[in-house]
């Protein structure tokens, strides 16, 4: 049996047979041959069409207006930072961003020799290979530690240590032999490197130590000759200032300078080395 007529709407359907929305709101519908949607416009032919409700239209009137408000907050927060990067503090972005392009390498000074009355060498220096790491990239400290182990006079324990901290630079060993450097090169451990120094020799060995004396593995003097003369010896360090890319390569036509190290003087003593070897031998 057909239940009551809806006002308005042709046909014999009942409330509970209105199409209802997402909400489960029913919708109005228009009737294709009366057009009469309860005072509401008809919005072309055929079947019936649906007609949105009013408080649709203010959901998204709200949502319009909360993306607006969110666009308009970000736009601002890039405004203020550009303000801030060219009009309030531009002088620190510009050093800060010079610090990360322009590299500044030392040039180190070669420590003067000692010789003899006769120009023999008693003390020179001859460059050697230092095994340095940045614990940083170091990804496995203890499977490093143990493959440096092999080839460094550090035991597995102080390796893994400074293998280990929280610092971009660290000693393993300085001044080893070549084959010493070349063997831990091949490891190909990551996070380590190597540094060419000065090392402080004497051919002659242990002759007239007393009177030449020591330094330090700086190459600073600490005793003896080595010490009174050390401003002689040790020279001035120079520099070298160069621009480089993000990969560290130099830029072509960029910033370049070179303050040239001044080495160190030779220091001439009265001593014969044949002599002294003769009367120490005695």
């Amino acid at each position: 049996p057909a239940g009551p007529r809806v006002p308005g709407v042709g046909g014999s359907l009942r409330p509970a047979d209105h199409p209802r929305g997402s909400r489960g709101r029913p919708l109005l519908r228009i009737d294709p041959v009366s057009r009469q949607p309860d005072g509401l416009a008809a919005r072309g032919r055929g079947a019936g069409i649906d007609v949105p409700r009013y408080d649709t239209y203010q959901r998204f009137r709200r949502r319009a207006v909360l993306v607006g408000v969110l666009l308009a907050g970000i736009a601002g927060l890039f405004g203020w930072r550009l303000a801030t990067l060219q009009l309030l503090d531009p002088d620190r972005f510009v050093a800060w961003g010079e610090l990360q392009r322009i590299k500044t390498v030392p040039l180190k000074a070669t420590r003067g020799a000692i010789v003899d009355r006769n120009g023999v060498d008693l003390v020179l220096s001859v460059p050697r290979m230092s095994v340095w790491a940045n614990p940083q990239e170091v990804e496995d400290p203890v499977r490093a530690a143990r493959a440096l182990s092999s080839v460094l006079e550090p035991d597995v324990s102080w390796l893994e240590d400074r293998l280990s901290r929280d610092s971009q630079f660290m000693w393993l060993e300085r001044q080893v032999s070549d084959e010493v450097a070349e063997a831990a090169l091949r490891l190909g451990v990551a996070g380590v490197d190597f540094r060419e120094e000065q090392a402080r020799v004497r051919p002659g060995g242990d002759s007239a130590l007393v009177v030449l004396g020591r330094t330090d593995i700086d190459a600073k003097g600490i005793s003896g000759m080595e010490l009174v003369y050390d401003s002689l010896l040790s020279g001035t360090d120079g520099e070298k200032i160069v621009e480089r890319g993000p990969r560290g390569v130099s830029i072509p036509g960029g910033e370049y300078s070179v303050e040239p190290a001044t080495h160190g003087r030779t220091l001439v003593l009265t001593l014969d080395r044949a002599l002294q070897f003769e009367a120490e031998r005695l």
